[in-house]
């Protein structure tokens, strides 16, 4: 081998090497920049706690008043009013009337917005003062599951000192809203043909257990139970 031919595959050996440091140096900053993002200092942490907890219980008491009032968090016009909720219509004026997934969706996100900033309470934090910055909410629902993003940075001051909680709050609660909503649309495409007659076949066939509850003469509500998470969605159908 020549001596040219050495130098070169020497000074390519070197820049080589040279490379894979730096992408190893890199990789490693990225990885402790992250780490010292997610981490939460002590000060702070109460507060991290209260929101994080708050936030997946109101987020479960939400998507169950969802079911109840079938798909609804702000009710629409004309809807019935019952003892026990206000449940709003799968059917009505001969249509599907049954809100779909993308506004449940909306309207989950809008509400959460809503009551959010409450579970913050400066009372309980008098020592720390407390700026709440912009808040998004992002919800998917699924089959079995609904995801919940919460965006909502905080600064914290106390005494001198200056902390930011920046981290979003990533939520799962197990309802099967999504199955629950499929069914509704089924049994709707069914009645939709005869409203006088209710498939208890198709009924019994469902994954859910379906209860049917004649309100009067022109409404019936159905409510689609799911008993091992205790979810339920109710609708109800107008002649």
């Amino acid at each position: 081998m020549k001596k040219g031919q050495v130098t070169l595959l020497v000074v390519l050996a070197v820049v080589i090497i040279a490379v894979v440091l730096i992408i190893y140096l890199l990789s490693n900053n990225s990885i402790a920049n992250t780490l010292t993002k997610n981490k939460i200092s002590p000060e702070v942490q109460p507060i991290h706690n209260q929101l994080e907890n708050c936030i997946e219980q109101r987020s479960k008491e939400t998507i169950q008043l969802i079911g109840l009032q079938g798909g609804h968090l702000f009710l629409p016009n004309d809807y019935l009013k019952t003892n026990t909720a206000d449940i709003t219509y799968g059917i009505k004026d001969n249509k599907n009337s049954l809100i779909s997934i993308n506004e449940i969706e909306n309207q989950l996100n809008n509400y959460l917005s809503i009551i959010i900033p409450l579970c913050i309470e400066d009372n309980n934090f008098q020592d720390q003062e407390i700026t709440r910055n912009n808040l998004i909410v992002n919800s998917e629902i699924n089959q079995n599951e609904i995801n919940i993003q919460v965006d909502y940075p905080l600064t914290i001051k106390k005494n001198e000192d200056t902390f930011e909680l920046n981290n979003p709050y990533q939520i799962s609660i197990n309802f099967p809203l999504g199955k629950s909503h499929n069914i509704a649309n089924t049994i709707i495409t069914n009645q939709l043909r005869n409203l006088d007659f209710v498939n208890l076949d198709l009924i019994s066939n469902q994954e859910f257990k379906v209860d049917i509850l004649p309100y009067n003469q022109q409404i019936t509500t159905f409510s689609i139970i799911d008993e091992q998470s205790e979810f339920t969605f109710r609708f109800g159908v107008k002649k």
